[in-house]
């Protein structure tokens, strides 16, 4: 696969609606951060499925406690899976969550667990003035170098390697809304019938 993959509209119209409403009724946490030592990383946070890293995927009773209390989260999880199977073949998620990141908060330079990692940007209206999209880097000898940006749209989807350097882009000061993405950590379903034939192709 590419290392960084983007898909736009990925929500029929009123699915997207839905999906934002849900999330802004949610009770955030207001004590999280990514990174314990960079008090700069602080953002709000609320998780869908899983808090704690390296554990097994989601299986099918949990997806289905999932669709009650999420059911909009779900149907994305849907999409996204139906998106990824021509690029990366069926894939399975390991931790859902969502992040919220109001003027002033930044992200920091980081790599995900997982092999694989979906952000979906699902507000509704966004200006690309008012920036907030995500940096993919290149290190070399412990120096970065940025090498993608992907702007903040409405309804769009990135995904890519886990192992890739990225950071979360500060929102303008114009911005009076806050910047909430939908991240999933994902691994390569090996049990899926098309695996073996993807994986040799590949070598």
């Amino acid at each position: 696969m590419k290392e960084i993959i983007t898909f736009d509209d990925v929500l029929p119209l009123d699915t997207h609606q839905k999906l934002y409403e849900h999330i802004k009724s949610l009770h955030l946490s207001n004590e999280w951060s990514s990174n314990r030592n960079k008090d700069a990383a602080w953002h709000w946070n609320y998780v869908f499925h899983n808090s704690k890293q390296f554990m097994p995927a989601m299986d099918q009773p949990q997806y289905e406690t999932l669709k009650v209390k999420h059911p909009y989260v779900a149907e994305l999880w849907d999409n996204v899976s139906q998106a990824a199977k021509s690029s990366v073949g069926a894939l399975e998620p390991l931790r859902i969550y969502m992040n919220c990141n109001p003027y002033g908060t930044n992200g920091y330079i980081h790599r995900d667990d997982g092999e694989l990692t979906a952000i979906y940007y699902p507000c509704t209206k966004w200006e690309i003035e008012w920036e907030g999209g995500t940096c993919f880097y290149e290190e070399s000898n412990g120096s970065y170098d940025a090498m993608k940006y992907v702007s903040y749209r409405p309804n769009r989807l990135i995904l890519f390697r886990a192992k890739i350097p990225h950071r979360a882009m500060p929102v303008d000061r114009l911005c009076r809304l806050p910047r909430y993405i939908i991240a999933m950590k994902l691994q390569v379903d090996v049990n899926d019938s098309d695996y073996a034939e993807r994986f040799y192709n590949e070598k």
